[in-house]
């Protein structure tokens, strides 16, 4: 059967909310057997962070530039930061 335009993207929405809820299932099960395999998931997750905000920034560069930039450019990046300066400051704090 033919698929309407809005029922195609709302199998999409479901399709990329399974995929995330699938993602965030496997990232949070993840755990390093020894010191070396924790090591390697810290620079991976450190990798990620920079990479990520990297692109957020960039992205917020090139709108910058065209005068229009989304805002969920800016609240991706400013979550991200915030997220990881205060879960730095607890995680020290234990």
């Amino acid at each position: 059967p033919f698929l309407r335009p809005a029922a195609l993207g709302l199998s999409i929405w479901l399709v990329l909310a399974r995929l995330v809820i699938a993602f965030a299932v496997f990232i949070w099960r993840e755990h390093p057997s020894d010191e070396r395999e924790e090591l390697y998931a810290l620079r991976a997750a450190r990798i990620s962070f920079f990479v990520g905000g990297g692109v957020l920034l960039l992205a917020i560069i090139v709108q910058s530039i065209s005068h229009s930039i989304d805002p969920w450019l800016l609240i991706a990046l400013g979550s991200m930061v915030t997220a990881k300066l205060a879960l730095s400051s607890w995680l020290q704090e234990k």
